[in-house]
């Protein structure tokens, strides 16, 4: 089973011919924030998706996800039952991840909202 240094001088060809691939530049950046940590390889494995202002994206629950870049919004039920899957100093529970997860491959549906012109306050 490969390492994760082996898997990053896997990488580095790939970055080096592809250096506008997001998936492939990401993973180098993340190794050094979190060495040691697999889910350093996220943008390898997992629907890379990139936000302009003002857009907004929905994840149903059990959807593994990750904020690499930027200021985002995230809106969720209430509730304490956060589980992480890495990039953190917190714990993560994988074998309970392992169990929530969906694992189903699906194309996820932009939104940009609507702006309503006001004619003052009422």
């Amino acid at each position: 089973m490969l390492g994760l240094a082996e898997l990053q001088a896997c990488l580095k060809p790939w970055v080096a011919a592809r250096s506008d691939d997001p998936a492939l530049v990401w993973p180098p950046r993340l190794a050094q924030v979190y060495p040691g940590d697999l889910g350093a390889l996220a943008p390898l494995y997992l629907h890379f998706v990139r936000l302009e202002p003002g857009e907004a994206l929905f994840l149903p629950a059990g959807e593994l996800h990750c904020y690499l870049h930027g200021v985002a919004v995230e809106v969720m039920a209430g509730s304490d039952n956060v589980l992480r899957g890495g990039l953190t100093s917190k714990p993560v529970d994988v074998d309970e991840l392992m169990r929530i997860m969906t694992f189903a491959a699906a194309v996820q549906k932009r939104f940009t909202p609507a702006t309503r012109r006001s004619s003052g306050c009422r």
